[in-house]
């Protein structure tokens, strides 16, 4: 019997129960009673171990309870005879003492997600309910014992519910395909004692999964390191690729990584608070077409805590590649992500806000950034970075950029716009608003800075190190306390525009390079007042 057939009799026996609906009702507060009391074709018994035991005629079975009545657990069972191609999983189908292979079994009639309490999980303040939980995770999914997920794409697709309360665990909770993990919010909250808490366990193929409404917290008072909260670790096989996750509206606190996702396509994380975490979200490796939106993300104040961690530069949202070396050898080496749309954020507090170290076809769209070193932060751009109407702050006395391009040191086909945002230094000591490339490294070329609103730094509003082909138009360089409002270095390959902005200091352009056409400069104001 497979998925579909499966869900096809759980709604024919509701229907014909006359349950409709209903027949998801667990917990029934009947008489406590051992043996069934039929009739006709229904009964009743105390809990599993009298189900087990049953001998009587009944086809149809209220159990009161998991336990005892009114634990939660129990629920409506319809007796089913001959060839059972289900083992006991000890929550949906019940066989006599528990034996697997059975010609006879007891199917739970239910509509919509499953409850983990039928599996025997229990909000508890010491037990750990990590082995009731899996039951149920692995219930849902379906598939034969010891096969592969990638050869059933049919089976799956079921939601687990985790009801309020708190679960401990001291395993990660492993997600299989199609399976999703629901909760109630807040109420709903699952804390991971030493271990990720939410763990992907397959790496290729329709995952169709959803994590949502949990509060996932590491056991120890302070970020623990080398803890996930949602895992996603993939593989470095090139030809590996999830499709299809979703994270939403969940609390992510006290974990060394708050959501670590590799190669996954179709996927979103929206809505979460992610909070107490070296980094809040890290998509590293062949990750294609994301995204991410709504998101809170702040650092917190809690210390490292694990022995044997190496801890991370803290960073709100991080993009990287990664180096797969198995699978198509023509594909193989570093791959970025790619097509990643990084929407209306709140990141706050951390070293450095967003840093895509290594991307392709990603945009950077009205977020807002609160950093203490770099605010935005790339490096090898492919194709196109977008860096457009974002609040971005760079605060404190290390403070170092708003927006840095840090120069690729080889020749790369790249495109940056940075347009329409606003860059604020807030007791900035040698802070700068946009820098592109660095003294020793360049070729951070064809970036446009256009219509940027620069505020309150303290070194330069806009420079631009060993420039490439760039243009500087339209902007609004207010800090007063800078040495220059914009500064362009001697360029190396041209041209370089800078027109129509407007500086309350002053504009250094090389004088060789104005000369000789590699800088186009024109109608300028510097000074506030005066034009260039």
């Amino acid at each position: 019997m497979n998925k579909n057939d499966l869900a096809v009799r759980r709604g024919f026996l509701a229907n014909a129960m006359g349950f409709g609906a209903a027949a998801a009702t667990v917990g029934l507060t009947s008489t406590n009673t051992a043996q069934a009391q039929t009739a006709g074709d229904l009964g009743q018994v105390t809990n599993f171990a009298a189900l087990r035991s049953y001998t009587g005629s009944a086809t149809t079975l209220h159990v009161l309870g998991r336990s005892i009545a009114g634990d939660a657990g129990g629920g409506v069972f319809r007796k089913e005879t001959g060839s059972i191609p289900f083992a006991d999983n000890d929550g949906t189908v019940i066989t006599p003492s528990g034996v697997s292979g059975s010609s006879v079994a007891w199917l739970r009639v239910y509509s919509g997600p499953m409850d983990v309490r039928w599996f025997g999980a229990e909000p508890h303040p010491s037990n750990f309910q990590h082995v009731a939980i899996q039951k149920a995770l692995d219930a849902a999914t379906w598939i034969p014992g010891g096969a592969s997920p990638e050869n059933y794409p049919d089976r799956g697709g079921s939601e687990v519910y985790i009801p309020p309360g708190t679960f401990r665990i001291n395993a990660p909770l492993l997600i299989k395909i199609g399976v999703s993990l629901i909760g109630d919010g807040l109420g709903s909250h699952i804390r991971a004692i030493g271990f990720d808490a939410i763990r992907f366990e397959f790496n290729t193929s329709f995952g169709n999964s959803v994590v949502r409404g949990l509060q996932l917290t590491a056991g120890a008072p302070a970020r623990e390191v080398a803890q996930v909260g949602i895992n996603v670790p993939g593989s470095t096989n090139v030809d590996h690729q999830l499709h299809g996750i979703t994270i939403e509206n969940c609390l992510i606190r006290d974990f060394g990584v708050g959501i670590h996702f590799r190669s996954v396509k179709n996927f979103s994380i929206i809505n979460n608070w992610i909070q107490n975490v070296e980094v809040g979200i890290e998509l590293k490796g062949r990750n294609l077409v994301g995204f991410v939106a709504f998101n809170k993300v702040a650092y917190g104040d809690g210390n490292i805590f694990g022995e044997n961690a190496t801890p991370r530069t803290p960073t709100a949202l991080l993009l990287d590649s990664d180096d797969f070396t198995q699978g198509n050898p023509e594909e193989l080496g570093r791959i970025p992500n790619e097509g990643i749309q990084i929407l209306s954020n709140s990141f706050y507090g951390f070293h450095d806000g967003i840093n895509v170290v290594h991307s392709r076809f990603v945009n950077i769209n009205m977020n807002d950034v609160h950093a203490t070193v770099n605010g935005v932060l790339f490096k090898y751009v492919e194709l196109s970075l977008n860096i457009k109407d974002n609040y971005i702050e760079a605060s404190g006395a290390a403070a170092m950029n708003g927006i840095k391009g840090a120069g690729a040191g080889f020749p790369m086909e790249t495109q940056v716009n940075i347009e329409g945002n606003s860059v604020f230094g807030n007791n900035v000591q040698a802070c700068t608003g946009i820098e592109i490339n660095d003294a020793t490294a360049r070729f951070q070329d064809h970036v446009r800075i256009v219509r940027n609103v620069i505020q309150r730094m303290a070194k330069y509003d806009i420079l631009i190190n060993r420039p490439g082909p760039c243009t500087i138009e339209n902007n609004r360089c207010m800090s007063i306390n800078v040495t220059k409002s914009i500064k362009v270095g001697v360029v190396e390959q041209k041209p370089v525009f800078v027109f129509r902005n407007f500086c309350q200091k002053t504009i250094e352009l090389n004088s060789a390079d104005l000369a000789a056409g590699a800088v186009k400069a024109g109608d300028n104001i510097v000074n506030g007042s005066n034009w260039l």
